[in-house]
């Protein structure tokens, strides 16, 4: 029962984060050729980030994803700083003024559209959100909390 307690509400607070979207001057998503590839996240604020959600859509296809350092405790996940060596994130977090690339990849489409992805919201390390409703900052965080029960 409590298992399929922790997914309904990994599902709510999955849902509730898709509607509320907006590129911020303060971060961006950036995509490998422009249009596709694989996912930059960069932090052009003052402020470490320690989660975000991402959305993208190309078409009929779509993508929403997330990352929260909560649910990767070993230290970056797949926040990696080079893609090429693989170096990930000693801290888990998006440092101020860097960029970090996600495993996620945006895979060119048949139809040959764009990819248009976009940073729904971000947790910065002092607790403060940018972009993300209270509502869906606190269902992501409570999902988490029930995972790492």
């Amino acid at each position: 029962m409590q298992s399929c307690l922790k997914w309904i509400v990994s599902i709510c607070a999955v849902i509730c984060c898709l509607p509320l979207s907006a590129q911020s001057r303060s971060y961006h998503m950036e995509l490998a050729d422009g249009t596709s590839g694989r996912v930059a996240i960069a932090n052009d604020s003052a402020k470490p980030i320690e989660a975000f959600h991402i959305t993208g859509r190309c078409g009929q296809a779509g993508i929403a994803t997330g990352y929260d350092v909560l649910q990767s405790p070993w230290g970056g996940g797949s926040l990696f700083l080079d893609p090429e060596r693989q170096r990930i994130s000693r801290d888990g977090v998006i440092a101020p003024q860097t960029r970090v690339f996600l495993t996620t990849q945006f895979d060119p489409q048949p139809s040959g559209c764009a990819w248009k992805g976009e940073i729904d919201g971000v947790i910065y390390t002092d607790g403060s959100l940018k972009e993300m409703s209270t509502l869906c900052a606190e269902s992501w965080r409570n999902a988490t909390a029930l995972w790492l029960r």
